[in-house]
């Protein structure tokens, strides 16, 4: 089993010492004079929003493209936190590395979907520039498609299609967590948000990544915000945006 960790060290250990170097980052920016953006979205320590959960962490080396590790054991804490017998649906694959986890840390009776942009697509919306390069991949989710538990990977379908255009009517009112993580631009994460929001359940979470990272997702997800009322948090610390769904 390639790079297993326990969630602890992810959460309790690489996370504060990532904020003292964001901090460092952030102050040296301010006394160079370079802008830092802005976000607007209230903010909430991973420990008020996640669920009290310890994952297994698999394949914990990043690579430009993935997630930061304290992100991706924060992602699986609501991951083992999911209904039994329910779907996660994630937008965007990459290399599967959010996708084995997913399926890793969720109940035995869950479903992992995984949607990807095959190469070569013409999609809906343009996509954003400077992403081709994670299109244009070998292969889609070769980090589960090479792990060697089937008890986690045969949860796992991989799909494939330009989300702007997929018809995601079969999930409708399925998904217990939805994480967002497809194209950065501004018209896909409106498109992949709105389709988020009806497929997932009473109760259920819906995370997204990469905001105050890309200019067109931290614009998006605010106006969502604001538009439809809903109480979105930032994960203080991470590029991680938090909503969850009322009871009804």
């Amino acid at each position: 089993m390639k790079n297993k960790i326990i969630g602890f060290y992810a959460l309790e250990i690489n996370y504060p010492l990532y904020r003292i170097y964001k901090r460092l980052w952030r102050f040296k920016k301010r006394i160079r004079g370079k802008k830092i953006k802005i976000t607007n979205l209230p903010k909430a320590t991973w420990k008020k929003i996640a669920p009290d959960t310890r994952p297994e962490i698999f394949e914990s080396k990043k690579i430009d493209g993935n997630v930061k590790l304290f992100e991706l054991a924060i992602i699986s804490t609501f991951a083992g936190d999911v209904k039994p017998n329910t779907t996660i649906f994630e937008i965007g694959t990459f290399d599967g590395r959010t996708t084995l986890n997913l399926a890793a840390n969720s109940p035995d009776s869950c479903e992992i979907i995984t949607l990807d942009l095959p190469p070569d697509t013409e999609t809906k919306n343009k996509l954003a520039d400077g992403e081709k390069i994670w299109v244009d991949k070998p292969v889609s989710g070769l980090r589960f498609i090479e792990h060697n538990d089937e008890n986690i990977t045969s949860k796992i379908k991989q799909i494939y299609g330009d989300s702007g255009n997929f018809d995601f009517s079969p999930y409708k009112n399925k998904c217990s967590l939805v994480f967002v993580d497809g194209s950065h631009s501004y018209d896909n994460v409106i498109s992949d948000s709105k389709n988020a929001f009806e497929m997932i359940i009473p109760g259920g979470v819906v995370l997204w990544h990469d905001y105050g990272v890309w200019d067109d997702v931290t614009k998006a997800l605010e106006e969502i915000a604001e538009t439809y009322k809903l109480e979105m948090h930032h994960i203080e610390d991470t590029s991680l945006v938090y909503w969850k769904k009322n009871n009804e």
